[in-house]
């Protein structure tokens, strides 16, 4: 982990840079699934401990069904407090025309698809993919391998108004194409986004992207595949 301290050292003495190339063009996978991991801790001693349910979002040529899952708290008579993973709903997304909507169930969805797209800017549940985690700043950039896989290490100082100040860290796979859209890092750095590491004086928030296959049968593929014919029509 690179410390916030450790990363304004290596901006002011190492080297920095500055992106100024032409957004590359994402190609995204055609089919797939992708899980959005969000944890925290205080202290580097300290283990992550997981703040929320794991964000599933399945993927079809530019277009996804995001499912929301919520935690819901139970205390009993005796003051044990119990949780369990409830779902909350689903947004339809269209990265291309940056766009979503929410149903209820997959249910509605199929028996009522009503479009009430919405500009994705106001997404306010479940993955963010608008959040400005790079905003032109001057970065570090390195290679490495870990678990025998080629990284690109980014890192650079926040400078937006809801991290102002943060350490980030961006670990990129450069020869990997991406099938989810982060906007404001996408359009900047070539490569699939794996993880990212965002560290201030409160402690540490680690961000973890597990991409998984399709499964050959599902529900939802089908209600994607049905959006992206009637689109093409």
């Amino acid at each position: 982990m690179i410390t916030l301290q450790s990363l304004i050292t290596m901006l002011l003495t190492g080297t920095i840079f500055s992106w100024s190339n032409k957004s590359p063009v994402i190609q995204p996978a055609v089919k797939g699934l992708f899980v959005w991991h969000y944890m925290i801790r205080q202290k580097p001693s300290e283990k992550f401990v997981e703040l929320m349910a794991p964000d599933s979002i399945f993927y079809h040529n530019g277009y996804a069904i995001e499912s929301l899952i919520r935690i819901n708290e139970v205390q009993d008579a005796d003051g044990k407090l119990t949780s369990n993973n409830v779902q909350n709903g689903y947004h339809v997304i269209d990265f291309n025309k940056r766009q979503f909507f929410r149903y209820a169930s997959l249910t509605a969805l199929q028996n009522s698809p009503k479009e009430n797209w919405l500009p994705i800017e106001d997404k306010k549940i479940g993955v963010r993919f608008t959040y400005p985690f790079y905003n032109g700043e001057k970065f570090v950039s390195k290679d490495t391998i870990m678990d025998n896989r080629h990284y690109r290490v980014i890192s650079f100082i926040n400078s937006g108004v809801q991290a102002k100040g943060a350490a980030v860290t961006l670990y990129m796979e450069p020869n990997l194409s991406s099938p989810i859209p982060f906007y404001t890092i996408q359009k900047n750095f070539k490569g699939r986004l794996s993880m990212i590491s965002i560290v201030d004086k409160l402690g540490e928030t680690r961000i973890e992207l597990e991409y998984q296959q399709a499964t050959a049968d599902s529900t939802i593929y089908k209600i994607l595949s049905e959006m992206q014919k009637s689109a093409s029509e």
